[in-house]
Order: structure tokens, then C-alpha cells, then sequence
């Protein structure tokens, strides 16, 4: 069994106001992605299954990573791995 990426969300970013920023890492074959803002964060929703994704908070978020394995076998154990990742939003004026 193959083991998903180390620190798959990437590092932590600040960015300007209306700017993006680009978080996560290449897929890996047999691996499925679920991205969401953390609690707390719903004003800046995330709906991708993508591994790598661009997203433009209004305000200082922090992004969490789900990552599960779909090479499993039926009652084996499945390869599920968290990260997470803030985007730092200031004001550059």
C-alpha cells in the first residue's frame, strides 16, 4: 500500500486582500481529496475533490486536507491522513 504524500496541503501562506493562493501538492494515483475551511471558517467554503486548489479568503483561513486511500481492500486497513494548511490574509495598502 502506498502512502499519500508527506504535508500534502502544503505550507502556510500569507497573501494581500483579493489575492490567491495555491495550496496542496500533485495528486497521487489512489487517492481521493476532500478539502474544507475549518470550523469557524464557513464565510470562505471550499467545494474540490482536487489535490491542488486556488482559493481566495477574505480573511485569515485555516484549510483542511482529507486524504483516503481507495486501493483498500474491503476490511483492510485504509490509509485516511489529515493536514492542514492557514492562509494569512492582510490588508497590503
Amino acid at each position: 500500500m502506498e502512502s499519500p504524500p508527506a504535508s500534502p496541503a502544503g505550507g502556510d501562506t500569507t497573501i494581500c486582500i483579493g489575492s490567491s493562493a495555491a495550496l496542496g501538492k500533485a495528486e497521487k494515483a489512489g487517492f481521493e481529496y476532500a478539502w474544507q475551511p475549518a470550523v469557524g471558517s464557513w464565510q470562505n467554503p471550499v467545494d474540490t475533490t482536487a489535490a491542488e486548489i486556488s482559493v481566495s479568503p477574505l480573511q485569515t483561513t485555516t484549510y483542511i486536507l482529507y486524504i483516503d486511500d481507495t486501493t483498500a481492500k474491503p476490511y483492510t486497513c485504509k490509509v485516511e491522513q489529515w493536514d492542514t494548511v492557514t492562509v494569512t490574509v492582510i490588508d497590503c495598502d
